[in-house]
């Protein structure tokens, strides 16, 4: 049946996003924002892929959108209620609930591509749920899954209510606009766990690669890509180097892609392991580890004295929320100070209406706010020439909102760094990567048992003081480990950190330390505080302890990389690859590799990563001779917000009225905290 006339049909309606989307894309700005990127191409889909403009209404035809848990987390970070009903969907639903036909509305799926998927909409379909199917694929169908697929639906005679088959190269999440996250989890496990097998090892490098590949796509960017020598970072960028490559084949050239070449800078988590076990102190860092943070939105526990405790309250972190946007990768001291600004700000507002509103009739402003009443009667305010007064309310119970949405996170976050002495932590392990002089009769005063903070805190800051105290007495290191195993610690992780050389050197690091006006340990003797006990204490207590800029490791290869300064052997050690220059280059040493015939892999590293075509063709290849104004940084094992805002907080640094700003995405297999990563350390085997 796969020759037969009506199968070829229906193959020919697998569409590739770039036939729907490549004409629009090509006349718009190739604006650098991954989270814009995304969104943009989701409205797309929720047109049915129509060309037509996505600034206007699209509720010609009513439809509903299935979806399977992946792809509904995507949507929820990108869209609203109001979003979807804008683009004319008036029912979203997963695919595995419980669903009842709509059989006037046509379906949008937008799912993975497995087995377990497919069988639910060809159930779907046999059943007529809908009048018509449109299927997106986050990531390219596997043929075999097609074709079953295909087979399905063709004996069931109901191939006609499929009209369009998409896939969509959006398999990744975009929280921020900079920031993306390929959710591959356990995947530093992945690849350090020698009793792996090469078949797995395989599929996670096509894995990892295949959802790189989708970011690339959506940015619509050819970028110059550069990754360590002999590490799993040279196998996915050579992977993605010929995915990009097939899809410029498959497309006919680079027409549709930005004129632009950014960097692609492929990391390997083992360049820097130290950043993942450090305590954060900035506001985003400090939330993710601290709090339930998750798609953007954070849960926490609000006590109020004298009130039954209430059920955590949901809040959703917005990027394009002006607050959030200035100050997520601020000290949480500094954001502290910012929120008793705001409060001083808003109350000055509330006021100056009050004598206002006084003046015009007697009501209580700020009860209105907090009520959200309206006791404002827009109809005589307006009478009485005080228009202005009607239209200050809205925008200052936005700022109420906001004002008590932080005050309540900053509270919580407050609530633990008292309790586990998380400020000490910081201080000691900021000095420790500075390579200042810390005792290390402090640093076991913290890990005895005597010490705040819980077994892990203690572990993190063992792993750090271990880290970077090369040259520490043994007798030092071993009365530490008795304290942490005698608290119940994990020993395998730390048995598996001493054996792994990567741990060893991963302390490069080099700035000044920190500098502090208080001493480790000025939030421990804080009380659970009110609004304005907490700003005062925080603002009047640490407001110096601030640390210094520093670079990170990674931030310092970057720069090397973008500045092509050729410092820390970035020159020697890291691969070159050029898709576009290498395409036409190719062509004379042999065959293009396609996703279909990827790169063998074989016992050693260099075998792995071998393609004859791809190397001739890397070596013919011009390199370019002038800095990188933009670029996209991936990390393969996860990263976190720590890493994530420095590079944001480097790039700030470079730009001046006489530069070009500098754009840096930031992207890892899984954004992780502390707790998690270690949680993967402790799977690989200590020996």
């Amino acid at each position: 049946w796969i020759r037969t006339e009506w199968f070829q049909s229906f193959f020919s309606r697998r569409a590739s996003k770039e036939a729907a989307a490549g004409r629009t894309r090509m006349l718009s700005d190739f604006a650098f924002s991954v989270r814009e990127r995304q969104a943009e191409a989701v409205v797309q889909m929720l047109r049915f892929n129509d060309d037509a403009s996505e600034s206007k209404p699209y509720t010609d035809v009513w439809k509903v959108v299935v979806f399977d848990q992946h792809c509904g987390d995507v949507l929820a970070l990108l869209l609203k209620v109001g979003d979807f009903r804008k683009h004319g969907v008036t029912l979203t639903m997963h695919i595995e609930g419980q669903r009842q036909p709509i059989t006037d509305a046509p379906a949008i799926y937008f799912m993975r591509p497995t087995s377990a998927n497919v069988g639910m909409l060809c159930s779907d379909c046999i059943q007529g749920l809908y009048q018509s199917y449109y299927i997106n694929f986050v990531s390219p169908v596997p043929r075999p899954v097609l074709e079953d697929f295909a087979g399905q639906v063709a004996a069931a005679n109901c191939a006609n209510m499929v009209k369009k088959v998409y896939d969509q190269y959006l398999d990744f999440m975009a929280p921020e606009h900079d920031l993306f996250n390929t959710c591959i989890p356990g995947s530093y496990a992945a690849y350090n766990d020698a009793s792996r097998g090469e078949a797995e090892c395989e599929t996670f490098v096509k894995s990892v690669a295949s959802s790189l590949f989708s970011v690339l796509y959506t940015l619509r960017i050819i970028p110059i890509i550069r990754a360590a020598r002999n590490t799993v970072g040279e196998m996915v960028a050579r992977h993605v180097s010929e995915l990009i490559q097939a899809q410029l084949v498959r497309e006919g050239g680079a027409s549709a892609y930005s004129y632009r070449r950014p960097l692609l800078a492929i990391f390997d988590r083992n360049v820097d392991l130290s950043v993942m076990v450090a305590h954060p102190w900035t506001y985003q860092a400090l939330i993710h580890e601290l709090c339930d943070f998750s798609l953007n939105r954070v849960k926490v526990s609000v006590k109020e004295e004298g009130k039954p405790e209430e059920p955590p309250r949901k809040y959703d972190l917005d990027p394009d929320e002006p607050f959030w946007s200035k100050n997520s990768g601020q000290p949480f001291p500094s954001v502290a100070v910012e929120i008793k600004q705001q409060v001083t700000s808003y109350r000055a507002a509330v006021e100056e209406l009050n004598q206002i509103a006084r003046s015009s009739g007697s009501f209580d402003v700020e009860r209105d706010l907090i009520e959200g009443g309206s006791a404002v009667d827009g109809g005589v305010m307006a009478e009485r020439g005080l228009s202005h007064f009607v239209d200050k309310m809205p925008q200052l119970r936005e700022t109420k909102k906001v004002i008590d949405m932080h005050t309540n996170i900053a509270t919580a976050l407050l609530g633990q760094i008292k309790q586990r002495s998380l400020d000490a932590y910081f201080q000691l392990e900021e000095n420790l990567m500075c390579r200042s002089s810390v005792d290390a009769r402090d640093v076991l005063s913290l890990i005895g048992p005597g010490g705040q903070g819980s077994v892990e805190d203690k572990t993190r800051l063992y792993m750090i003081f271990y880290m970077a105290s090369k040259n520490a007495a043994p007798e030092t290191l071993r009365q530490m480990e008795d304290a942490l195993r005698q608290q119940g610690a994990n020993m395998n992780t730390l048995e598996y950190m001493k054996r792994n050389r990567a741990f060893a050197d991963s302390m490069q690091v080099t700035s000044s330390p920190a500098v502090s006006a208080a001493k480790a340990g000025a939030l421990g003797g804080w009380g659970v505080m009110n609004l304005s006990g907490v700003f005062d204490k925080i603002s009047g207590g640490v407001q110096a302890f601030l640390p210094k800029s520093k670079d990170l490791h990674v931030t310092r290869l970057v720069d090397s990389l973008m500045e092509l300064k050729g410092q820390l052997g970035v020159e020697d050690n890291y691969v070159y690859f050029d898709p576009k220059l290498q395409l036409s280059v190719s062509s004379s040493h042999g065959p293009v590799p396609t996703a279909a015939s990827p790169v063998p892999m074989s016992a050693s590293t260099a075998e792995r990563v071998a393609s004859p075509a791809l190397a001739a063709a890397a070596a013919a290849v011009p390199r370019k001779t002038t800095p990188f104004k933009e670029a996209v940084v991936f990390v393969i094992g996860g990263g976190n917000y720590i890493e994530y805002q420095n590079l944001q907080e480097y790039a700030k640094k470079t730009q001046s009225p006489q530069q070009t700003p500098k754009r840096i995405i930031y992207g890892a297999t899984e954004i992780l905290n502390a707790s998690q990563f270690l949680q993967q350390l402790a799977q690989l085997p200590s020996s």
